[in-house]
């Protein structure tokens, strides 16, 4: 938790669009650390509604015509994980700055 509030002191409302439009369920926990600051309800309000058309239309895209199987599920389990990896890997490069 204070890895997650060192980000968002740094980058404040970079890191709720960042975390909305890559992060997926990463991003409960930066939204709990958002709680914390002093972010406006309005302001973060704003920025979870806009932000999030982009990853829903992707996984709407992607997923569309995909009858629910085994391979369906691997391959959404597999296309989350490799974008929490990127977002890990992005969020320790911005740790590091």
């Amino acid at each position: 938790l204070k890895q997650v509030d060192k980000i968002v002191d740094k980058l404040g409302d970079k890191i709720l669009i960042f975390s909305r439009v890559f992060g997926w369920s990463l991003f409960d926990v930066i939204s709990y650390a958002a709680g914390f600051t002093k972010i406006s309800f309005k302001k973060y309000f704003s920025i979870t509604a806009f932000f999030s058309i982009f990853p829903i239309t992707a996984f709407v895209l992607i997923f569309r015509n995909m009858e629910v199987s085994s391979k369906m599920i691997l391959l959404y389990i597999g296309t989350v994980a490799v974008i929490a990896g990127f977002f890990i890997l992005v969020m320790r490069k911005v740790l590091r700055e």
